[in-house]
């Protein structure tokens, strides 16, 4: 039960860490390219967890190759995501996170081929219209509101798409490493992959620097606690926790991003934005509570047995 705890308390450090970086992200990147902004968090990142790659020798695990491959998943993410979000709002691009649970029930479905209620399927769809609605109001309101441009958009749901894949793979594998063997490995995965996409900036003249203190404190703070420590509380939350509520925290996400947009950035929540949002709650909303009703239902009827 104090696992549990410790586990849900990770997962909640990590909202809190990662709402105000999409919001320090998406000010970022008009001052530093994205991709040297994404070298920057993840050199740091490195930095903090060399210490424990080399203690730990996560290469002389025989599922080596396989801990690679689940890490790149993370590197789309986040090369999507800080790409990405230069074309949209921070605001938006949380909404779009917030579809996780959703995509995981029809990952049941149709890999692991587990039936749902009614209700479950219609907040699936709920929740996709919500999500399609506000991808719709990008693509005619051409990035004037709060509900960004549809290029951005598009690519924070490759990234979102890229999170959930490297969620659902990393459960599978922690039972082979450590949160921070996986989290380690995910971080200098990403970096190379960085050094190389910087390069490319660099060659083709598109590279962006402008350093001054506010930067440098962003690229601490990214470093540190958007990758460190974020990554840490990830892993260990997927470790002790299922997959649908790690991915719950999408429900809070947005919630924390959309504070610290307001009160930092000065984004504004629109009547249409709002509306979509809600079908994306609504949604999740729906799926998530059958899931709690049937799991405390299932619970209810083995104390019963229990006590025959």
């Amino acid at each position: 039960m104090r696992i549990k705890l410790l586990a849900v308390s990770a997962l909640f450090a990590t909202i809190l860490f990662w709402g105000f970086f999409a919001v320090i992200a998406r000010f970022a990147v008009f001052s530093v390219s994205p991709m040297v902004l994404l070298f920057i968090r993840f050199f740091i990142g490195a930095v903090c967890f060399l210490p424990f790659f080399l203690k730990d020798k996560p290469w002389k695990n025989k599922r080596f190759r396989e801990l690679l491959f689940v890490s790149s998943f993370s590197t789309i993410n986040v090369a999507l995501f800080i790409w990405g979000i230069q074309y949209t709002s921070a605001s938006a691009s949380q909404v779009i996170y917030a579809v996780q649970p959703v995509l995981i029930l029809l990952f049941n479905f149709f890999v692991l081929k587990e039936k749902h209620p009614l209700v479950k399927v219609l907040g699936v769809a709920i929740g996709f219209a919500g999500v399609a609605y506000i991808v719709y109001l990008s693509a005619i309101e051409k990035g004037t509101t709060i509900s960004g441009n549809l290029v951005g958009n598009l690519a924070i749901l490759g990234a979102m798409g890229g999170w959930l894949t490297y969620i659902l793979t990393s459960k599978k594998i922690s039972k082979h490493f450590t949160p921070m063997e996986i989290g380690s490995t995910s971080i200098f995965v990403t970096l190379f992959i960085a050094t190389f996409l910087v390069g490319v900036e660099l060659f083709t003249g598109n590279a962006k620097i402008t350093i001054s203190l506010t930067i440098v404190l962003i690229g601490l703070y990214m470093g540190i606690f958007a990758t460190f420590l974020a990554y840490i509380c990830t892993q260990f939350a997927v470790k002790h926790l299922s997959p649908l509520t790690t991915s719950l925290s999408s429900y809070i996400q947005p919630i924390a991003t959309a504070i610290f947009a307001t009160l930092l950035i000065g984004e504004r929540v629109t009547a249409n934005f709002l509306a979509g949002s809600m079908f994306v709650f609504a949604g999740i909303f729906l799926t998530s509570t059958v899931d709690a009703y049937t799991h405390r239902k299932r619970k209810h009827l083995e104390d019963i047995s229990k006590t025959l």
